[in-house]
């Protein structure tokens, strides 16, 4: 899932070549990794997709500026790969608990971790937009790269910050749980967002862990 910045018409650019360039390139950095390797292949994926858009944006002087964030994941048997750069999130929901599996690379995220603001001040915070991470934005860019446990009936949700801005952990996840399957489930969050007066455009991906994907 990518979300592009630097104005709307750069934003989708940008966001349009990191998505191409992410299902290009993975199933070959991919193919015949094994479990200890799928992470360092991963990552290499998405830095092909930095050098990318950082390339579009040399040999378009008019698109100065361009980037996206980006949160992506690989489903390898029973563990849910993660990887990201800037503010959109991966959440792994289940009936115990929402659990934000990514920390965003924003100003004021580094404000929570000083100690600065609280999470609830965070949410309305002017500053709340400002990303200090992103694809396009330096050829040499910071991923994080991580890896979780999931089991049967765990789902894992991918969204821009249209989407988790104007709701709530707990709404996110009841709706994710109540409804019928991952495509009513989106349909429901980004409706819900957009009924808040979402500032920005919402973008969500639910994936559900299957009882043979945790074997």
């Amino acid at each position: 899932m990518a979300d592009g910045v630097g104005g709307s018409q750069k934003g989708e650019i940008a966001s349009r070549i990191a998505l191409q360039t992410l299902a290009e390139k993975s199933p070959k950095l991919l193919l015949g990794s094994g479990h200890e390797e799928i992470g360092d292949a991963f990552k290499s994926a998405i830095e092909a997709v930095n050098e990318a858009v950082c390339k579009y944006g040399t040999e378009h002087p008019e698109s100065e500026g361009l980037a996206t964030t980006i949160v992506a994941s690989l489903i390898d048997s029973d563990t849910a790969w993660i990887a990201h750069a800037g503010d959109s999130r991966a959440y792994l929901i289940n009936k115990a608990q929402i659990k934000q599996l990514t920390r965003d690379d924003s100003e004021v995220q580094e404000a929570v971790d000083a100690g600065l603001i609280s999470l609830e001040q965070a949410r309305s915070h002017p500053s709340r937009n400002i990303i200090t991470n992103a694809l396009g934005g330096a050829p040499d860019i910071e991923v994080s790269i991580a890896y979780f446990s999931i089991a049967a009936g765990d789902r894992v949700l991918l969204c821009s910050d249209g989407l988790w801005e104007p709701l709530r952990d707990l709404e996110i996840q009841k709706i994710t749980l109540g409804s019928s399957n991952p495509q009513t489930a989106c349909e429901k969050l980004v409706s819900l967002a957009n009924e808040r007066g979402g500032k920005d455009n919402s973008s969500v991906i639910i994936i559900e862990a299957l009882t043979e994907m945790a074997k």
